[in-house]
């Protein structure tokens, strides 16, 4: 077909994403980037190097990936600033939410004995945060007599005292420091952690997909 002097050719079409696919992938992303995330938080756990930065990476690698798709690709803002806060939020207790449950159910129960309880902040001269940053120091009760020093992330406040008698959970695999059993205002923080963790898996999830969506 011809066309007349000085008339432009149409332009080709853009090749779009076939209608029967955006459901699929939006969802894909909806479940790949919360559940990479709490991944990393997860890994971001374990007192390996290797294993703590690679979780870190991991989860940022999630949130970057997902803010391109959903506020660059898809020209999302609000949902994208929603998504991001709902993952810091997985980030900040989707890990001690794994930890926590899984040397609960599956730690092997150990009876020990608190040797000593230090306060690393006030050793140092600095100032007292809250409760500082505690260590505490405690000993198997078996032929071995396995010391072990642990921090607040295994439990360690101020709820034991020198001398005391405790059962710690040890993690079958080795991989995870030995968890401090709970104080007496301590019963429902499980629960607490899960929930919130879980609430940001979901709110992320729908984040993606209300973007996918209005896209």
């Amino acid at each position: 077909m011809s066309y007349p002097p000085g008339m432009s050719l149409p332009e080709k079409p853009t090749p779009e994403e076939p209608p029967a696919q955006r459901p699929r992938n939006v969802l894909a992303w909806a479940l790949i980037v919360p559940t990479a995330a709490l991944l990393g938080a997860a890994l971001a756990q374990y007192p390996s190097v290797l294993a703590s930065y690679g979780g870190i990476l991991l989860a940022l690698g999630a949130w970057a990936a997902a803010a391109a798709v959903t506020g660059g690709i898809w020209g999302r803002t609000w949902p994208t600033l929603l998504m991001s806060l709902s993952l810091l939020a997985l980030l900040l207790f989707g890990g001690p939410a794994y930890a926590e449950l899984y040397m609960k159910r599956l730690g092997e129960p150990a009876p020990a004995v608190v040797v000593d309880i230090r306060d690393r902040s006030r050793e140092g001269g600095r100032p007292v945060d809250g409760d500082g940053d505690l260590v505490c120091t405690v000993m198997e009760l078996n032929d071995e007599r396995t010391v072990h020093r642990v921090s607040q992330q295994e439990n360690c406040w101020d709820q034991f005292t020198a001398g005391q008698r405790i059962t710690i959970r040890k993690d079958p695999l080795g991989l995870l420091e030995p968890r401090l059993p709970d104080g007496p205002d301590q019963g429902g923080t499980l629960a607490l952690t899960v929930a919130v963790a879980a609430g940001a898996y979901l709110l992320t999830a729908a984040a993606i997909v209300h973007a996918g969506r209005r896209r």
